[in-house]
Parts: structure tokens; sequence; C-alpha cells
């Protein structure tokens, strides 16, 4: 089963997508904050992670920054989403090989961007 962990301080999107993801077949991990988030993606190694942009502390491209610097996990997909993203934010994400979203989330369209990137996962 593939894994993948989520990240959001909103919790009503934090359980959405983590409950979404399961329905789907996916083993979902959710964290309130990239600190948090980034020594769990470190002990479980998941297939994908996904990130708002906008957290309290450490915000979602540092944190994608910071994955790209473990050996583990350099290689793993990031969605990064948002409601709002800056076109400096967005390039930010582009240079990392991120991938962004943005919400609100049409669950469909989710749906095809997780496959998407769990097909280039480095676990695959």
């Amino acid at each position: 089963m593939q894994k993948v962990v989520v990240v959001d301080d909103e919790p009503r999107i934090l359980r959405m997508l983590t409950s979404f993801l399961k329905v789907e077949g996916y083993e979902a991990i959710g964290s309130a904050s990239a600190e948090a988030a980034l020594p769990l993606c470190a002990a479980q190694l998941p297939d994908l992670v996904m990130l708002d942009i906008h957290l309290p502390g450490l915000d979602g491209i540092e944190a994608c920054r910071l994955l790209r610097t473990m050996p583990d996990t350099m290689l793993l997909p990031v969605i990064i989403f948002s409601g709002h993203v800056s076109k400096a934010e967005e390039a930010a994400a582009r240079e990392l090989g991120a991938r962004i979203v943005r919400k609100p989330f049409n669950l469909e369209k989710l749906k095809k961007i997780v496959a998407e990137e769990l097909g280039k996962s480095p676990a695959v």
C-alpha cells in the first residue's frame, strides 16, 4: 500500500484529505505542522508528500526544500496546495520539483494528480 503524508494546519482539511486518500486505498498519515512532518517523513519514508503552502512556522516551500536535502526524501514527489499562491511561491515550488494544486479541491482531479505523482515515486 502506498503511503502519503499530508500536512495542513486546518483540521477540517487535514481530516478530509486523509479520509479521501484512505478511501482511495492509500495509507494516509496526517500532520498539522511541517516541523512534525519532516521527522515523520524521514522515519516513514512515504511515497508522496502533500503540503499546504501557508503553514505557521515552517511553510510548505521551506519544508519541501528541506525534504530535498535529505537523501531518503530528496526524490519524493511533493504536492503543494493552497487557495492563493504568489508567482514567487509558484516559481519556488516548480524549482523544487513540486506540483501546485489549488484549493478548493476537485476530488476527481485530485485523485488523478495523486496517481500521477505516485507514478513518479522512487519506491515504485
